[in-house]
């Protein structure tokens, strides 16, 4: 299946510097209860800072992929995606495929770590919208869907130039 030429107005779009972010705060405590038997997560939530911006993560998820931490790169990306109270039971549910509360006992389901460095190589080597593609499809996670799918594959790309040249939508 070809890809998509991607829609002029959008092209310019991606081809501009991204904006300054304010760094927003989190709480800690509630991510921690949510993720205390996610492989790698609990070293890198005690790294974070108390405030987060687009930088910061992107350096968390950078630095966690570079030691083979998926799942600690994955955790500040949806800390960065859904910071309101929210946020730590929805990583929770992704990460275990359980939506129902009381969830925190559920067991990490491992394939996602594969799914999500799967998706990670594929947007590095053929670009973004293989990713999305891989992603959206067979690669497809339980309760993540594109709004958050495509902050991964965005972060995980190292800089403005690179996530042109690949055709990635930088995350809002």
């Amino acid at each position: 299946m070809p890809t998509p030429k991607i829609p002029d107005v959008l092209a310019t779009r991606l081809s501009e510097d991204l904006p300054a972010q304010a760094a927003f705060p989190w709480n800690r405590a509630k991510w921690e209860a949510e993720i205390h038997d996610v492989s790698d997560a609990g070293s890198v939530l005690r790294t974070l800072p108390d405030r987060l911006d687009r930088e910061t993560v992107r350096g968390a998820v950078q630095a966690n992929l570079s030691r083979d931490r998926v799942l600690g790169a994955f955790v500040p990306v949806l800390i960065w995606g859904g910071p309101g109270g929210y946020g730590p039971f929805r990583a929770r549910r992704i990460l275990t495929g359980v939506a129902t509360r009381g969830n925190t006992s559920a067991v990490v389901d491992d394939s996602i770590r594969d799914r999500l460095l799967s998706g990670a190589e594929r947007a590095r080597q053929a670009g973004a919208a293989e990713g999305f593609r891989f992603m959206n499809n067979e690669g497809k996670i339980n309760y993540l869907g594109g709004a958050f799918f495509t902050k991964w594959l965005a972060f995980l790309l190292n800089d403005q130039r690179s996530r042109r040249s690949r055709g990635c939508s930088h995350p809002r």
